[in-house]
């Protein structure tokens, strides 16, 4: 079950069960309200203990009636589950998405994802976050990599 608010957490309701997303298997992973338009949060979920693991992240831009998967761009792999999303604090459209092994970066509001690998060896990105105050991403893994 997904929960949406528009009131600062005094309400919440129930999303819509209009994506494919919104099963009884799932685990919504993680979610990030944005800081640029009302109404608008991604959220991202792991289906991989049910054997399925393709990458799951979604859009609403009207409080979570209506979800658009974006995905496009994030190979389907065995390790490609997504387990954080995170938009930018600065810049709108600009979102970070984590998978089991690699993290990936989108200019364009999740329309489309490149990966964002550099230097990093590939392994699981469990959470994303930054500081402000340095500009800086900071990314949780997990492991030595594969």
């Amino acid at each position: 079950m997904l929960l949406v608010t528009s009131r600062s957490s005094c309400s919440w309701s129930r999303s819509r069960r209009n994506s494919a997303c919104f099963c009884r298997n799932s685990a919504c992973a993680l979610s990030d309200a944005s800081k640029f338009n009302a109404g608008a949060a991604y959220v991202v979920f792991d289906f991989h203990q049910v054997n399925n693991r393709d990458p799951f992240a979604y859009k609403t831009a009207d409080y979570g009636k209506t979800w658009k998967p974006i995905v496009n761009g994030i190979p389907k792999t065995m390790l490609s589950y997504a387990h954080a999303i995170k938009e930018d604090p600065v810049r709108q459209g600009l979102l970070y998405l984590g998978t089991e092994n690699a993290i990936y970066v989108s200019f364009d509001d999740g329309d489309h994802w490149e990966p964002l690998q550099t230097n990093l060896p590939h392994a699981p990105v469990y959470w994303i976050t930054t500081q402000d105050q340095f500009s800086d991403l900071v990314i949780a893994t997990y492991g030595r990599g594969f």
